[in-house]
């Protein structure tokens, strides 16, 4: 039905007529989360007390915390872009470098760092969700990365993207699926820190999803990093045999364009154990990550130790997705 309120042009009346529609409508879905939430947390007191669990005023908690922290987010992204167009209208007059750097990328990607992190520690904090963090090499600030993730759940895109941005300074951009920008916050920091957006189900607009991966990929800097869902999203694509046991399918066409463009980036295989419950919002809501484990693989393998050739490059890229889902089955063992 919306449709026609993503497509990946980025003139200016495609997202301004989406933008009328979705930020009133956020604004007004949060605020009646809010309010039903706080409304909500005497008799959630009350049946907890009763039970002698926490279940109910997590999910107050998590009500309030997460409609609070993305409205405020969404104010400030809003209050600031009269600063941040200036400041993009008076990075013209600077050359190259630091300057710029700080007024186009760094300052906007500190918004979007930030505001993942406080949802990754709410998240854990509210649920009492237990994180380990593996990673068989260091992460390099001045190399750039070409990062691919298996995609169970809303979250996954929180915790590893936290770990990583927040934790190592890496200035990270997204390949996202198109239907996400309906979210104001995604749409927002898609256009502030110009990510990609794409939809690899649709082929008429295969070519425009194509350049947009192609645009932030020669942008690509040392401290830089791309993060892409290969398997295009939680459930494995429909009419295709699943060819693994635990992870859906990659798609390794658009994981071959990335590498062929990009020929001096690093890449980082990530991986995750324990997310599997929690595959849309209302099932974190519904508490079915309280107490969870979640387990964290960061695989990475230098540029050197890539192959060159398309063939080679795919059994590559299909071993290491094999080698992503053998890692998956100990931990679950």
């Amino acid at each position: 039905m919306f449709d026609f309120l993503c497509h990946t042009g980025r003139s200016f009346w495609i997202i301004a007529r989406r933008r009328i529609i979705t930020i009133p409508a956020y604004y007004l879905l949060f605020s009646v989360i809010i309010a039903g939430s706080v409304l909500f947390f005497p008799f959630a007191l009350l049946m907890d007390l009763f039970t002698f669990q926490l279940k109910q005023l997590r999910r107050s908690a998590w009500g309030v915390f997460y409609s609070v922290w993305a409205l405020l987010f969404l104010t400030v992204a809003m209050v600031s872009y009269p600063v941040r167009a200036a400041m993009r209208l008076a990075s013209f007059l600077f050359p190259e470098g630091p300057i710029k750097e700080f007024l186009c990328f760094a300052f906007p990607m500190f918004m979007k760092g930030f505001h993942y992190m406080g949802i990754g520690h709410g998240f854990r904090f509210i649920y009492s969700v237990h994180q380990e963090v593996k990673c068989d090499a260091e992460i390099h600030r001045d190399r750039s990365y070409i990062i691919f993730i298996n995609h169970t759940s809303f979250l996954d895109p929180v915790l590893p993207v936290e770990e990583i941005l927040w934790r190592n300074k890496l200035k990270m951009r997204h390949v996202l699926w198109r239907g996400l920008i309906l979210d104001p916050i995604i749409d927002l920091g898609v256009t502030m820190i110009d990510e990609a957006v794409v939809d690899p189900d649709n082929r008429e607009e295969y070519a425009e999803d194509l350049r947009q991966m192609m645009r932030i990929v020669r942008r690509q800097k040392p401290g830089h990093a791309i993060a892409v869902y290969p398997e295009g999203g939680v459930e494995n694509t429909a009419g295709e045999e699943r060819k693994y046991k635990y992870l859906n399918n990659p798609r390794v066409a658009g994981m071959l364009h990335l590498l062929e463009e990009d020929e001096k980036s690093d890449v980082i295989f990530i991986t995750h154990k324990g997310l599997e419950g929690g595959k849309y919002p209302m099932d974190i809501w519904r508490g079915v990550m309280t107490n969870k484990n979640i387990h964290l693989l960061m695989r990475v393998i230098p540029r050197r130790d890539v192959p060159d050739t398309i063939d080679e490059l795919e059994v590559f890229l299909l071993n290491q997705w094999q080698r992503m889902d053998d890692w998956v089955g100990q931990v679950e063992a």
